[in-house]
C-alpha cells in the first residue's frame, strides 16, 4: 500500500468487542462532518487506527490528540498517551525525538456517547500544531 491512507479498524462496544468495518481512513479524523462506515453505531463504538506515520525532518515534536472520550496513543510500539476513560473534549500531548522517516503508529479510541471527536496533530512547539497530512500517513498491519 502507498501513501495517503492509515488503516482503521471500528468495533461495537468500548473495548473492541465486534469488529463491524474495517477500511482505510485519509488520516486520524473523527468529527461530526465525518461521516462513519456503514455498520458503525454512532455511539458506544471503538476505533483501532493503525499503520505508520512520517516525519519529514528530525528533531523533538509533540503529537497531540484531541477527543472526547478515550484515546491511546502508540508510537514505535511505546504508549505515549493514556487517557482511556470518558471525559469532555480536551488535548493530551506527548514529545517524542524522531529522525526522518516513518514510524509504527496505533491510534485506540472509544466513543461512549454523542458525537465521536477524535483528530491527532503534530507540530514542533505547543500551540504551533498542525493537521498532519494523508501522504505522511500509510499502510496498515
Amino acid at each position: 500500500t502507498k501513501p495517503g491512507g492509515i488503516h482503521a479498524r471500528y468495533y461495537q462496544g468500548r473495548g473492541f468487542d465486534k469488529l463491524v468495518a474495517q477500511c482505510a481512513e485519509k488520516g486520524i479524523l473523527l468529527d461530526a462532518r465525518h461521516r462513519l462506515p456503514k455498520g458503525v453505531a454512532k455511539s458506544d463504538f471503538s476505533a483501532r487506527f493503525e499503520g505508520y506515520l512520517f516525519f519529514p525532518s528530525g528533531g523533538r515534536f509533540f503529537l497531540c490528540t484531541h477527543s472526547d472520550d478515550g484515546v491511546r496513543l502508540y508510537l514505535r510500539g511505546k504508549r505515549l498517551i493514556d487517557h482511556w476513560r470518558g471525559h469532555r473534549r480536551m488535548r493530551d500531548c506527548a514529545r517524542v525525538r524522531v529522525k526522518r522517516g516513518w514510524y509504527p503508529l496505533r491510534v485506540d479510541f472509544f466513543n461512549r456517547g454523542g458525537t465521536a471527536h477524535l483528530r491527532l496533530e503534530r507540530g514542533p512547539a505547543l500551540p504551533r500544531l498542525h493537521t498532519i497530512p494523508a501522504e505522511h500517513y500509510c499502510c496498515g498491519d
